[in-house]
């Protein structure tokens, strides 16, 4: 399997990320004018919920297995790798076997106690097939991230997206007469075929684990127990403090809409408004917020093996150059999503969703997205410097301020949900900024800040010339053509700017994979 580099790894899965996140806007716009923000957010109210489920089925495998097989790798030991697999898939089995009837006894209790809404019952229930296809998937794509192999993680996400979207407005359309609840459960029966198809993939691009997985007998496993147990306790002391991080994070996820219903509640807002108002946030406003977080997280996972192998030989100055690339091109990438949010907000949200409104939302999360853009890589430098505990903490206080500055504001009638997405910048700050004073603790690197100045000089030069172009266009098209031309033609001289302040350069197209080479000579 070919080796990739650390920069080739992270765009291969940057474009695969970037063709999901434009594929995730087709439901975006289907789904509000078929089943209503209602319907989006009874789905969403149980999609945190999953998301802790996930969080705990996976235990951090993806992390713990890419770190020890790129460790495995490096020195050329397979058998290390294939008891390392054999491991990672008990590990998921049994855990499965544990969290799969909490969910199938517990689908009603949980919809009657915790939620405000009954119908959620449908999604939460439906939610349990997908929770092992995804955590199977898991073990896959850590080894392809191990042997710094991106191609095959990267597709398998688009087969995901493709046949997730389909299902999900297929079913939620044929199921929406039997009531919104039964729609939601469509939405999340489509997240599972989805992934149902990606495991597909990713199997039939790696037949020798397939064989490894299903085929050793007991007694083989068993005349290996000494190894078999060093694995174990190998991914599990590295999964251990990722998982009980990433735990935080989607538990205060899982709270949140929980959060949100009771303060709204006391608010005035009636049970129905609040899950409206809460799909109007979670699920269309910061949908776009998070659209550039395809960049940080192909950045981070393809830093946490290269951070871990330089830590492990001592090369300092190779792991501050390493996060020196990962916030450069964050910032380089995320910065013209930010200025496009702030400036054409409601026209982007009548435009993507029929639903101008969530204009005002998306314009007071935006000025805080880059807290949110940065996090990620920040948090797998820690990983990888073996500092998921210091990431575990700062998920939890940043989880503790949030979830106390919801019940705060959000119950204030004046605010309402305006309140909640201002707790949520707080939280987002405020774990970013933990994270990287933590980072600075371990690991003393120069930032270069001539680099920032020159993308902020690009970036300002757009914006001072976008809304006349957009005003330009308006006279001359209609508003549904005037939008999206504005914005490739903002995109395109944010480009040429670049290049002119030298906020990007030859150098870097030449590293990027495929294309690379046209510009070499």
């Amino acid at each position: 399997m070919a080796r990739q580099t650390f920069f080739q790894g992270a765009l291969i899965l940057l474009a695969a990320g970037m063709i999901n996140r434009l594929l995730g806007f087709i439901p975006k716009a289907v789904l509000p004018r078929t089943i209503g923000t209602e319907g989006i957010g009874l789905y969403q109210m149980v999609f945190p919920l999953f998301i802790f489920f996930l969080t705990m089925a996976r235990f951090g495998l993806n992390v713990s297995l890419s770190k020890v097989v790129a460790e495995a790798s490096a020195v050329g030991d397979a058998r290390k790798i294939r008891f390392s697999l054999i491991m990672a898939a008990l590990m998921v089995l049994i855990i499965n076997l544990l969290l799969i009837p909490i969910l199938l006894f517990g689908a009603g209790w949980m919809a009657r106690s915790f939620y405000t809404d009954e119908r959620v019952f449908y999604p939460l229930l439906s939610m349990i097939p997908a929770i092992p296809i995804i955590a199977l998937s898991t073990i896959l794509r850590g080894y392809f991230q191990g042997i710094q192999n991106m191609t095959p993680p990267a597709l398998s996400s688009i087969v995901e997206s493709f046949f997730r979207i389909l299902a999900m407005i297929l079913l939620s359309y044929y199921l929406l007469p039997y009531g919104l609840g039964m729609a939601a459960m469509g939405l999340m029966i489509g997240m599972g075929l989805g992934e149902l198809a990606s495991l597909i993939y990713l199997l039939s691009h790696f037949r020798k684990a397939r064989r490894i997985l299903v085929t050793s007998s007991y007694s083989h496993l068993s005349r290996n127990g000494t190894e078999l147990k060093r694995s174990f306790f190998e991914l599990f002391n590295i999964s251990l403090p990722v998982t009980a991080s990433s735990l935080v994070g989607s538990f205060s996820y899982a709270v949140e809409p929980i959060l949100v219903a009771q303060s709204l509640g006391l608010a005035g807002i009636g049970a129905a408004m609040a899950t409206a108002l809460y799909g109007e946030l979670s699920g269309l406003a910061m949908f776009l917020i998070w659209f550039p977080t395809t960049l940080t997280y192909s950045l981070s996972v393809s830093l946490v093996p290269a951070v871990a192998g330089a830590y492990a030989e001592k090369k300092t100055e190779q792991i501050g150059m390493r996060l020196n690339q990962t916030l450069r091109l964050t910032f380089l990438v995320t910065t013209p999503f930010i200025l496009f949010f702030l400036l054409f907000a409601r026209e982007l949200t009548d435009f993507l969703f029929g639903a101008p409104q969530v204009g005002m939302l998306l314009q007071v999360v935006a000025p805080f997205a880059p807290f949110l853009y940065f996090q990620g890589p920040l948090a797998a430098a820690l990983q990888g410097l073996n500092m998921a505990r210091a990431s575990f903490y700062n998920s939890l206080y940043g989880a503790i301020v949030k979830s106390l500055l919801i019940l705060l504001l959000a119950s204030r009638p004046e605010l309402n949900i305006a309140g909640v997405a201002l707790a949520i910048n707080v939280g987002m700050m405020l774990v970013t900024l933990l994270h990287f004073f933590s980072l600075r603790m371990r690991v003393e690197w120069k930032i270069p800040w001539k680099p920032y100045v020159r993308i902020l000089l690009a970036i300002l030069g757009t914006g001072a010339f976008s809304p006349f172009l957009h005003d330009f266009l308006l006279q001359r098209l209609p508003a549904k053509g005037a939008l999206p031309l504005t914005l490739l033609l903002s995109f395109v001289l944010y480009l040429i700017l670049l290049f002119l302040v030298r906020g990007m350069e030859r150098r870097d197209l030449v590293r990027m994979p495929w294309i690379g080479k046209w510009f070499r000579n």
